[in-house]
């Protein structure tokens, strides 16, 4: 059987005259090697076609009606999507929470604790710098300061929420995180902003109108019964100079460290220094200025209270949590922060994927050709292509192979003559 095909082949003339009669020997052997050129050449022409058909690729249309979530998910980045809706508002797929310091959660800014360090008629009596007199006005003022940043950011995040995200087109995830992160950071920059602000009016308005407390830290009242009943009014001065600078009359900011003194024959002591906490003229200037340390130590908190009139227990901070605020930054740097230590945000793209409520999406598709494809754009070909192989390809072979003509040199003729 393979002999026979062998056969076949080595004797397929597919370019053989009519009339094989006339054809000599040399236009037989050119119509076979046209043959077998012609096959080859039309084998590798359909290999070509059939390889270079098939890295063609093509790009189409597809709609997709009423997509899912899943479905964007997996679909390419050229993805268009109409949204059902032109403006989204960010609290249908935004929560956003506020992690405060721990201060406004601790023991420090209760009633139980503010109660403690009260020393009700006696605050008066102490040397100005003292905790005693001072402490639980500074505290109540803390706890106010919580609870007012906590009422900030509340009214903030009720403001953002109703902000309207607007965009004729679904966006992917990335991008829409992106977006609304954007978004969050002014949020973050703009709250703070804004309760400094009111906080620096209120500072402003209580030194301008010279407010004062009713504590003994801004005067020293006198009471002399002389018969006229005179009583005098004296500006404090802290520090250790005499001098107007540091009166309360020029800066309600100035102020000494806060702490236990005693007071014996007109003699001023030290018994204890509380880290870092001042007393000054106004309890909030001077909270403002000093630093929550001794809160973070158990045994600073206890060595304070063993100087108060109380028998209750209060637990120090936890200095391990801060992420934000180190315990020696003071409490207007953590003010300026709105005594935020961290935000928490969910951005939910299933969420923002119902609000958009999409009804179709169209995306390009690119493809390679399919085997059908392929073989009609051959078969169409192959009128064409085989044409134009069956007329060149035995033409060519035809001139290469041309019969040489040999020339016939003359040879000279030799004259013999005979003279008489």
């Amino acid at each position: 059987m393979v002999c026979c095909i062998i056969f076949y082949l080595r004797t397929l003339n597919i370019f053989q005259s009519n009339n094989t009669d006339n054809e000599d020997q040399h236009k037989i052997e050119n119509n076979l090697i046209a043959t077998r050129v012609y096959l080859i050449v039309l084998i590798l022409t359909f290999i070509s076609l059939t390889f270079s058909l098939s890295l063609i690729t093509q790009t189409t249309k597809v709609t997709l009606r009423y997509p899912t979530v899943e479905q964007v998910k997996t679909l390419p980045l050229d993805l268009q999507c109409p949204c059902s809706r032109l403006s989204i508002i960010y609290g249908t797929f935004i929560t956003l929470e506020a992690r405060f310091h721990q201060i406004c959660s601790s023991d420090f800014i209760s009633e139980r604790w503010i109660k403690a360090i009260y020393s009700g008629r006696n605050s008066t009596h102490f040397y100005q710098g003292d905790f005693r007199g001072i402490g639980s006005a500074q505290f109540q003022v803390l706890a106010s300061l919580c609870q007012l940043s906590q009422n900030n950011v509340e009214d903030g995040l009720s403001s953002f929420y109703d902000t309207s995200l607007i965009n004729s087109q679904m966006l992917f995830e990335d991008l829409l995180k992106a977006t609304i992160q954007v978004s969050i950071q002014q949020f973050n920059t703009t709250v703070p902003v804004t309760f400094k602000s009111q906080l620096d009016l209120i500072n402003k308005l209580i030194f301008g109108n010279q407010l004062i407390s009713g504590l003994r830290t801004i005067f020293d009242v006198e009471y002399i019964n002389n018969g006229e009943s005179n009583i005098f009014a004296n500006y404090l001065f802290y520090g250790n100079s005499n001098i107007t600078e540091n009166q309360c009359v020029t800066d309600y900011n100035i102020g000494v460290l806060s702490g236990i003194y005693n007071i014996s024959n007109n003699e001023t002591t030290i018994l204890f220094h509380i880290p870092g906490f001042l007393s000054g003229c106004m309890p909030i200037n001077s909270l403002l200025q000093s630093t929550l340390e001794c809160f973070y130590n158990q045994t600073c908190v206890d060595k304070l209270l063993s100087y108060l009139s109380t028998n209750e227990t209060f637990q120090a901070m936890n200095e391990t949590k801060q992420t934000l605020f180190p315990s020696k930054f003071t409490i207007q740097s953590i003010i300026n922060d709105i005594m935020v230590e961290e935000w928490i945000s969910n951005i939910s793209y299933e969420k923002y994927f119902n609000q958009c409520a999409p009804v179709s999406c169209t995306y390009s598709q690119i493809q390679r050709h399919d085997f059908i494809y392929i073989l009609i754009e051959i078969i169409s070909l192959v009128g064409g292509i085989t044409l134009i192989l069956g007329i060149s390809i035995p033409i060519i072979i035809q001139f290469i192979r041309k019969p040489k003509i040999k020339k016939i040199k003359s040879k000279p003729k030799i004259s013999c003559k005979i003279e008489s």
